[in-house]
């Protein structure tokens, strides 16, 4: 009856209980006292300590199932962060080349960059799409810049936002 993984748990007390049980049943049957261990610990206390266990793995499946949502969120909205930093760049360099703004804005980051980078370049193009829009002296250029979907700077905002 070895518990061999966190999940083994459940299955090797319930084990421990039909033996458990079984010993006190020959026990009282030869007019001896349940089985109790030190502190008057007996087939009751044990049955309420594995209920209580097999709850705690049961939450633990849980959180982890609601954690390996959350990295997906995650990874999803870093996916989306950094292609909104491609179209950032994209959008930049079609509606203001040859501007003084091109130079402002970041380098993409690698899909497997880092936090640190990813955040840096996040930082990075707030402040470069920030000037973009404060820009009035840039020819056949009409603040604000917008990408695809007339997504916003406030919109990128909100999304690193969610990231962070």
């Amino acid at each position: 009856m070895p518990v061999t993984s966190f999940g083994s748990y459940s299955t090797t007390g319930q084990q421990i209980v039909a033996h458990w049980t079984d010993v006190d049943a020959d026990r009282l049957a030869n007019a001896m006292t349940a089985l109790k261990l030190p502190g008057n610990y007996g087939l009751t206390n044990f049955s309420a300590d594995l209920s209580a266990a097999q709850m705690s793995v049961a939450e633990i499946e849980h959180l982890t199932n609601v954690f390996t949502l959350a990295i997906g969120d995650r990874d999803t909205l870093r996916s989306d962060v950094r292609g909104r930093v491609i179209e950032l760049r994209e959008a930049a360099n079609f509606r203001l080349k040859g501007s003084k703004y091109v130079r402002t804005l970041p380098e993409t980051p690698y899909a497997t960059a880092s936090e640190e980078k990813l955040l840096k370049a996040i930082d990075d193009a707030l402040s470069a799409w920030t000037l973009i829009n404060a820009a009035t002296n840039v020819e056949n250029f009409t603040p604000p810049l917008l990408l695809r979907g007339g997504y916003s700077q406030a919109n990128f905002q909100s999304d690193s936002t969610a990231l962070r």
